[in-house]
């Protein structure tokens, strides 16, 4: 009845709902400094520009080291109370409405007075009723979809921090710059990207990452994302 056909996302909505809230992460970004030293690192053209784009990418490595850290069962758990809870107060509704026990008939009416008060548009109980029964279905379906998420094991590190690798790789190509990351005569990894991260590092959520050599983990990461670039010119040539 409140819903109109034509409307957002889910995900988008939602977004739109915890961007005013972003404040409370409480994050740090570079200084001008440190933004120029990191624009000179990748050699690009527009560092206004590249900086705001570091700053989001910053925000997205918080954001999606969050989102790793839940837990699969709790998330089903959760969604399994709103299921249950939302079919057990369609079942109460249901009891209140026409034709009930005396009692329940009698309590029906005041409820859809009470709503008539503190509601915009007149509804009546079977309207609340559909949408709980829409909101019980819709949870069982999440919670079955819901599905443990193991992150890649090895030189690769977490999810998180290949998207953030990949980001800034990007970030540098649109504003015709580049990164470099290479292993030294001596054995030891070298490159602007490396120094860019410890920079960056002060910015990032603790244990951000991997272990082991970072240099490795970057090439890993940094490989995958040119194959993947020269991958696609060639489909499309």
């Amino acid at each position: 009845m409140w819903l109109s056909s034509k409307r957002p996302s889910a995900a988008t909505r939602r977004w739109e709902r915890k961007r005013p809230r972003l404040h409370e992460l409480s994050l740090t970004y570079p200084n001008t400094q440190e933004l120029a030293e990191l624009a000179s690192l990748a050699k690009v053209t527009d560092q206004s520009i590249f900086s705001d784009g570091v700053r989001q990418i910053i925000l997205d490595a918080h954001l999606e080291n969050e989102g790793l850290r839940v837990s699969a069962p709790e998330v089903r758990k959760i969604l399994r109370s709103i299921e249950n809870g939302a079919r057990e107060l369609r079942s109460e509704l249901q009891s209140v409405d026409v034709w009930g026990k005396p009692s329940a008939d009698y309590a029906g009416p005041f409820l859809e007075t009470a709503l008539d008060q503190v509601t915009e548009e007149a509804a009546e109980l079977p309207q609340y009723m559909k949408l709980l029964e829409a909101l019980s279905v819709a949870a069982e379906r999440a919670r079955l979809a819901v599905k443990s998420q193991r992150g890649p094991k090895g030189a690769r590190g977490s999810p998180a921090f290949n998207s953030f690798i990949e980001h800034l790789l990007m970030e540098a190509l649109q504003h015709q710059g580049e990164w470099t990351n290479y292993r030294s005569a001596d054995g030891t990894w070298q490159g602007s990207l490396l120094k860019a991260l410890v920079i960056l590092m002060p910015h990032l959520p603790e244990g951000f990452f991997p272990k082991g050599e970072l240099g490795r983990s970057i090439e890993h990461v940094r490989k995958q994302f040119f194959d993947h670039i020269t991958k696609n010119r060639e489909s499309s040539a």
